[in-house]
C-alpha cells in the first residue's frame, strides 16, 4: 500500500482455491516497519475492505497465516507449541489496556497488539530479547549507524 502497488489483496478467494496464504514483512524499505501484529492487522482490515465483507479474513485464520501457515510454507518446523515444532514462541505483556480484556487472545493479537508488547522472543529455544532488552543491541545499532553514515558519505548524500 505504501508504494501504491494496488490493494487487491483476495483472501478469502485464495484460500477456497486451496492456495496457502503467509503473512510476513516486506522489511524496513517498504513498509518500515519489521511489526508482525501490523503486518496481521493490515491484513485482515485489507482482506475486509477489498471484498466489501466484515467476516472476512478472520482473527484466527489471519493469525494461522502470520505462524503456522509460513512455518508450512518454508518447510520449517514451527509456527505451533507442540513436541517437534521449533521452539519460536514471544512472551506478550497482556497487562496494557490495549490487551485489557483478554476474552480472545488471538483477535486481540491481530487487532489490538502491537511489536512494543512483546517482552520476551525466543528463537529454536534461545532467548534473544528478555524484558525487551537484545543483548549487545547498544553495540549493534552504534555499528549499524557507523556502517550507514560511511555509505551516505560515499552516496555523497
Amino acid at each position: 500500500m505504501k508504494l501504491a502497488s494496488g490493494y487487491e489483496f483476495r483472501y478469502e478467494e485464495m484460500r477456497r482455491k486451496g492456495i496457502r496464504v503467509g503473512i510476513g514483512t516486506d522489511g524496513v524499505s517498504s513498509s518500515n516497519t519489521l511489526d508482525m501484529t501490523t503486518a496481521m492487522r493490515l491484513a485482515s482490515f485489507l482482506a475486509k475492505a477489498w471484498s466489501g465483507d466484515p467476516k472476512a479474513a478472520p482473527a484466527g485464520a489471519v493469525y494461522d497465516s502470520a505462524t503456522k501457515v509460513g512455518y508450512e510454507m518454508l518447510r520449517t518446523m514451527g509456527g505451533q507449541v507442540a513436541q517437534g515444532m521449533l521452539a519460536d514462541l514471544i512472551l506478550v505483556d497482556l497487562t496494557v489496556p490495549e490487551m485489557t480484556p483478554t476474552h480472545d487472545l488471538i483477535s486481540n493479537m491481530v487487532y489490538a497488539s502491537s511489536g512494543s508488547f512483546v517482552k520476551t522472543t525466543i528463537v529454536d529455544g534461545r532467548v534473544l530479547m528478555r524484558d525487551r532488552r537484545v543483548e549487545g543491541e547498544e553495540e549493534l545499532r552504534a555499528n549499524f549507524l557507523g556502517v550507514s553514515r560511511k555509505l551516505f558519505e560515499k552516496a555523497k548524500v
